[in-house]
């Protein structure tokens, strides 16, 4: 929540500040400032992490298709390359790197450190749907929940929770995301 929510609910001093931050008509630096935000909201959310739980099996690589998977995603980058000059206004290089970290970051917040936390007071299941809703909530998307593209991002959101829950761990559930962040550029 804290990666989407401080842009939204007025927290003092924070919400000026980023707000401000924002302003600029520059989508390159808007897009470069939010992937240092979601940056600094992992190193805090790390910190906690590490100081209360120290359970990092969210990350253990079990088997070769846990790094496999990432083939795709290197085909799309290479694509968009090849392709693409820009993404929603901004370098195409830029957008893809801004979407290596962000997904990645996405991921270690939501399936990683939340979905391992509340498998522990909750279980597995019900984790996963917390976390899924988490998801979906952090992303602010109620009012376009009902449309074709909110419908498949609430699919996504259940997919990633759904593939943390069956792999142990957040790679395929990033494969994922970060396919279909590259697949939306490629088709647009």
């Amino acid at each position: 929540m804290g990666t989407q929510a401080l842009f939204i609910v007025d927290v003092p001093f924070l919400s000026s500040l980023l707000t401000s931050l924002l302003t600029s008509s520059n989508p390159q630096t808007n897009l470069i400032f939010l992937t240092f935000w979601i940056i600094i909201i992992n190193i805090i959310a790390l910190v906690v992490w590490h100081w209360r739980e120290r359970d990092y099996s969210f990350l253990k690589i079990k088997d070769k298709w846990d790094i496999l998977g990432y083939i795709v995603p290197i085909i799309l980058i290479i694509a968009l390359l090849a392709t693409k000059s820009t993404a929603f206004n901004v370098p195409i290089w830029i957008y893809i790197i801004a979407m290596i970290i962000t997904n990645f970051c996405q991921e270690l917040l939501t399936t990683g450190y939340m979905q391992t936390g509340l498998t522990k007071t909750l279980g597995p299941i019900a984790a996963a749907i917390v976390t899924c809703v988490m998801f979906y909530l952090g992303h602010f998307m109620i009012a376009d929940t009902f449309s074709l593209m909110g419908g498949i991002m609430v699919a996504g959101f259940v997919l990633f929770s759904w593939l943390r829950y069956v792999r142990g761990n957040i790679y395929l559930a990033n494969v994922v995301h970060l396919t279909w962040a590259l697949v939306m550029v490629l088709a647009f």
